[in-house]
C-alpha cells in the first residue's frame, strides 16, 4: 500500500473573505502561490504519483510541485472540497453574504438534506471521502501526495479514525473536529495506510 501525504491548498481569495465566482474557480491569492513554491520545496524525495482536484486553487498549490517533478504522473481525483451549500450562493459573492446560508446549513444538522441543484448531501460527501480511501489503499507501493481541501481532509481524518460512525453523530461534531484539528493553509499530514495502522500519524500535521 502507498504512503500518503495529504496537502492542504493555499490561502485562497475566498479563506481572505474576497469575491468569488465560483467555488470551483476561486484562485490563490499572493500569499498562497508563495506558500504553494513552499511545498514544492519541502520534497526530499521524488514522490510516485501526484493527485489533485479539479478546483483552481488546488491545482494552483500543486502546479510548482508538479513543475519540480514533470516525471511524476499525475492524475485528477474526485478530492475536491463539500459543496454543502448550492453553487448559486458563491456566485459573485464575498464571505459576508454566503455566511448566513453556510451557518444554516449546519445548523440543520441534516446528513441528508440537500441545499439544491450541484449541491451535495453530508452522506453523499462522505461517502466520496469512503470511496477515496478505498481507491488510495488499492494503489502500488510508493509516495502519494494528495493535493486536497479543508473539510475533505477534516472528513478523511474522521472517516479513517472511526469508520464506523454513523452520519448524523459525524456531521454533529465536524465543525468541533476542525476547530480543536485546524489544518490552515498548506498543511500537510503523513499516513501509511496499512489497515493494521490505520491512523498512524493523522492528527501530526507540518508545514513547509
Amino acid at each position: 500500500m502507498p504512503k500518503v501525504t495529504f496537502i492542504r491548498h493555499g490561502e485562497s481569495v475566498a479563506n481572505i473573505g474576497g469575491y468569488t465566482e465560483s467555488f470551483e474557480s476561486i484562485p490563490l491569492t499572493p500569499r498562497g502561490q508563495q506558500q504553494a513554491e513552499n511545498v514544492a520545496g519541502h520534497w526530499r524525495s521524488v514522490p510516485d504519483r501526484i493527485l489533485v482536484s479539479p478546483f483552481t486553487r488546488t491545482r494552483q498549490t500543486a502546479a510548482p510541485t508538479i513543475a519540480r517533478f514533470p516525471q511524476v504522473p499525475v492524475e485528477i481525483w474526485p478530492v475536491e472540497e463539500f459543496s454543502f451549500v448550492a453553487p448559486t450562493v458563491w456566485h459573485g459573492t464575498e464571505h459576508t453574504h454566503r455566511q448566513p446560508a453556510m451557518e444554516q446549513w449546519w445548523q440543520r444538522l441534516d446528513p441528508h438534506h440537500r441545499d439544491g441543484d450541484g449541491a451535495e448531501t453530508f452522506t453523499e460527501f462522505m461517502q466520496r471521502v469512503a470511496n477515496v480511501i478505498e481507491r488510495l489503499r488499492a494503489l502500488p507501493p510508493g509516495r502519494v501526495l494528495v493535493f486536497s481541501h479543508g473539510h475533505f481532509l477534516q472528513a478523511l481524518r474522521m472517516q479513517i479514525m472511526q469508520p464506523e460512525e454513523p452520519n448524523h453523530i459525524r456531521i454533529s461534531r465536524f465543525l468541533d473536529f476542525d476547530e480543536e484539528h485546524p489544518l490552515r493553509n498548506c498543511a500537510m499530514f503523513t499516513m501509511d495506510l496499512r489497515a493494521a495502522q490505520p491512523a498512524n500519524g493523522i492528527l501530526h500535521v507540518e508545514y513547509a
